[in-house]
């Protein structure tokens, strides 16, 4: 497929949403579905996942973009799996502990069914835990990053658009066309979920989108790439929600605290702290998410030696950034 062939996929997947979201929207306000406290309902992950599996199926039958069969059923099944209990979870709030093992269990479907990282110098079983401790680090640095308005459909907008790009470059159609599909179906909700936000995604919407996300790229080719450094090209796509989720983690680490339990010490929140407006703050977190998405793009375009240079170079400022944000008071 050429870039061009994905064009009636966006905008029928664009326009779908457009719909859903607005009558998802209407619903949860009129009948006060997953509201809390006067706020908009926690249903917009219900349109952009509705719009997701309905292209999904309508391609299985007219054959527009190559899926393969084991794959379509692995992640419909498994996605509508992680959705559903995310939409629980929006319902009545579970413990941690609980979400961690669904998560887990939901995860290891993958690798039974073949889907999985496959590092050459890996055994089988390695490469599976490898799988299973990614997709529920993804899952749940999303489910993290949905803490501001517009912070998180936005940050995965730059990670499905850069993941579009890579897949081009890599000739992988097949995550070329769900790249497409996720990003045309995030857009309206990512419109009313500015703030002020109009609806929320809810843990339904960022478990889903960070289970999507893992799997892509578990799943996109990086042979073609024929680089070393071009195996870190997943990391730095997804490098915004892996920072942040790493940042809070060890920060809380620190202090002798658990990092499992919720508090308002995350790498946004803290940007507030130190004097950034709200818009400010998400523009931010943009930037910086665009910036880990260069890097991946150059990882995979740069030799190895280039590469290599302007990760060493990076590296240490993103440590004084750390530093510096680290000691704002919350």
């Amino acid at each position: 497929m050429t870039v061009k062939n994905y064009f009636p996929i966006f905008l029928f997947s664009l326009i779908i949403s457009f719909c859903l979201t607005h009558i998802v929207r209407h619903l949860g306000d009129r009948y006060k579905i997953t509201k809390r406290n006067g706020e908009p309902s926690r249903l917009g992950g219900l349109a952009f996942y509705t719009v997701f599996c309905l292209v999904l199926l309508l391609n299985q039958n007219f054959k527009i973009a190559p899926l393969e069969t084991n794959f379509f059923n692995t992640i419909m099944v498994s996605s509508g799996l992680i959705f559903v209990f995310g939409l629980v979870d929006d319902f009545k709030e579970l413990p941690i502990t609980i979400k961690l093992i669904a998560q887990t269990l939901i995860a290891s479907i993958l690798p039974f069914f073949d889907i999985r990282f496959r590092f050459d110098y890996l055994p089988v079983f390695l490469n599976t835990i490898l799988t299973i401790l990614w997709i529920v680090t993804i899952i749940n640095a999303f489910n993290l990053l949905d803490i501001l308005d517009g912070l998180a459909a936005g940050i995965a907008l730059i990670s499905g658009l850069t993941f579009c790009l890579l897949s081009f470059y890599a000739l992988n159609p097949e995550i070329g066309f769900i790249s497409v599909v996720v990003c045309a179906a995030i857009i309206p909700f990512f419109i009313l979920n500015i703030k002020p936000a109009k609806i929320f995604m809810g843990d339904s919407g960022s478990m889903f989108l960070g289970f999507i996300f893992a799997v892509i790229a578990i799943r996109i080719t990086y042979t073609h790439f024929n680089r070393y450094l071009a195996y870190l090209t997943p990391i730095l796509v997804l490098g915004l929600p892996i920072y942040d989720i790493t940042f809070v983690c060890l920060l809380r680490i620190i202090k002798g605290k658990s990092p499992l339990l919720k508090s308002r010490d995350h790498f946004s929140l803290r940007l507030i702290s130190l004097g950034y407006g709200h818009k400010q703050a998400i523009l931010f977190m943009y930037v910086f998410c665009a910036f880990f998405c260069l890097l991946a793009i150059l990882s995979s375009t740069l030799s190895d030696l280039y590469a290599l240079a302007v990760l060493i170079f990076v590296v240490p400022l993103i440590f004084l950034l750390s530093r510096r944000v680290a000691l704002a008071k919350i």
